[in-house]
């Protein structure tokens, strides 16, 4: 990790691995933030997850409410969005949503066409197919905004607060959420200097799709530390339950880290990723995890009781630097190396 820093390919980080529920590791590396001011990462520092939410906040939203019987992974999306119309559309379900299946595109950019609310959510629904759903998997954003309405619209709340309630509150992630306040800036991480908003984002969401919704969408916009991540993923080791709190059933666990995509040469769990090639040539194979491209990563290892966290800001200043993709699977080599029966 120091590597990484002295070559550029992220200001800092902060990493926290952890087996059988004891750290083993907790460090920072350094710095915050470089521009337009110097500050050195700390380990409690707070960081844009970027698509971690998507595994993180929305797929364990979505799951509490299957599990509470408010909805069922083959409803139909327009069952709960009738402004989601068009070919092959009434075929979408929760289920493809959660694993990429849906035929929708990635579309990551809207911003520029549809900067008010409104537009952007329309822009959404009408945005046409790309194949008929559960013919392809294709990484995207869009079906987890879809997500995101769908747990207000059941819940008739949204989603940040069913969140605080159902899930960061109980487990007192007192660092995780949507729209960090004004007193805890000092502590967020900087990520990239936006041209279209013509400055460094520092404790404002760095997804623009998710700005211009208000900071809570349901592919980005979660901000957390590598403690609250570690509490979390131990819930999620402990099939569910974390301190004598229960938030998911160990068969809605089981569901999530289940392959649901074989037949499509993808690993795709509900809302997760399986077998990534991202976490090394060792813990990859056993993984369960997420990435974020603001630079952050969670590594789930069941057969091993291992979460291996891994958080940096390789966005800032700029996001024209992927060295990460190379430094990110020998970090986790280096994890495994240590790792004894």
């Amino acid at each position: 990790m120091n590597k990484g820093v002295a070559e550029g390919a992220f200001p800092g980080a902060v990493t926290l691995v952890m087996r059988y529920g004891v750290v083993a590791l907790y460090e920072a590396l350094g710095e915050a933030m470089t521009t337009p001011e110097r500050r050195p990462m700390r380990r409690d520092s707070i960081f844009d997850l970027a698509s971690l939410t998507k595994a993180v906040a929305t797929a364990t939203a979505i799951m509490s409410l299957v599990e509470q019987g408010h909805l069922r992974l083959n409803d139909p999306i327009e069952s709960f969005l009738p402004q989601f119309r068009g070919p092959w559309k009434s075929e979408v379900t929760i289920w493809h949503l959660l694993t990429h299946t849906s035929g929708l595109p990635l579309k990551p950019e809207l911003h520029h066409d549809y900067p008010e609310p409104a537009q952007l959510r329309s822009a959404i629904y009408n945005m046409p197919l790309l194949a008929p759903p559960g013919q392809a998997f294709n990484y995207t954003c869009l079906g987890f905004h879809l997500l995101a309405d769908v747990v207000e619209r059941v819940s008739a709340v949204t989603l940040d607060t069913f969140l605080h309630n159902n899930v960061f509150g109980p487990l007192k992630m007192e660092d995780t959420g949507f729209r960090p306040p004004a007193e805890k800036r000092e502590r967020i991480v900087a990520t990239e200097h936006c041209r279209w908003r013509g400055q460094v984002m520092w404790g404002t969401v760095h997804d623009e799709n998710c700005d211009v919704l208000g900071g809570v969408s349901g592919n980005a916009g979660l901000f957390s530390t590598a403690w609250d991540l570690a509490i979390f993923a131990q819930m999620m080791l402990n099939q569910g339950e974390y301190a004598g709190r229960r938030i998911l059933s160990p068969l809605t666990v089981q569901a999530m880290f289940k392959n649901h995509t074989p037949q499509l040469n993808a690993s795709r769990g509900l809302g997760w990723a399986l077998q990534m090639p991202e976490f090394g040539d060792l813990l990859g194979p056993l993984s369960i995890g997420h990435t974020g491209f603001t630079g952050t990563s969670l590594c789930l290892c069941p057969s091993l009781d291992l979460a291996v966290i891994l958080l940096t800001n390789r966005v800032h200043p700029s996001r024209e630097n992927n060295k990460i993709d190379c430094l990110r699977p020998l970090f986790h080599n280096a994890i495994a190396g240590a790792v004894r029966a």
